[in-house]
Formats: C-alpha cells, structure tokens, sequence
C-alpha cells in the first residue's frame, strides 16, 4: 500500500484520529491502530488504541511511541496487508492540536 496514500488520508482524518488518541493518551503513551483502507475512505476510521507499556521493549514502534508528544504529535500504526506501517503525524498549519480535536467538533466540510 502506498505509503504517501496512507499519510494523506491519515491527515484528512486529522480531527477525528488526534482527537481520539488525545482521549486515549490520557492512561500513557501509545498509537493509534487503524487498517489502512479504513484511512483511504470518507469516512471515520474504526481506532483502537495500543499502549506503548503493553510492547516489548526494544520494539521500534514502543520506542517511537514513548518519544512522540502527546500534546503535539499522533503515532499511528496503519496495519496493511503487507505489513504495519508507522506514520507520526504532527499538530501544525491547519492541524489543531490533538486536545483542541478532542475538545472541539470537526470543523464543516
């Protein structure tokens, strides 16, 4: 799956994914776990949340999620049919902080 197709979708689901993992983060440090086509579609993806203290140290995604700042970025982990892609994705431009997206309802389209 295209990596760059992941990226832009994730971030036309801004709102909804940063949202949810500000929520979640609340409990510590962990990702956002989506399928990659529920990211390429219109509509909200179904989420869970993984928390970094249930991955084995010495795993690349726990040490990338206990590094990333809640308050600014979102570690999401898109899982495709080939493999699980990593994507940080970070609160800047017209990317409202993820507690602003949890705070407040998706702008209009």
């Amino acid at each position: 799956m295209d990596h760059n197709a992941l990226i832009e979708g994730a971030s036309r689901h801004w709102h909804t994914i940063a949202g949810f993992a500000w929520s979640s983060s609340r409990a510590g440090k962990g990702a956002v776990v989506v399928h990659g086509q529920d990211v390429l579609g219109e509509t909200a993806p179904v989420m869970n949340w993984f928390s970094a203290a249930d991955v084995p140290a010495g795993d690349d995604f726990r040490t990338l999620m206990q590094q990333s700042d809640p308050e600014t970025h979102v570690v999401l982990i898109v899982v495709t049919a080939q493999d699980d892609v990593a994507i940080v994705l970070k609160a800047e431009g017209d990317r409202p902080s993820p507690e602003t997206c949890a705070k407040q309802p998706p702008p209009k389209a």
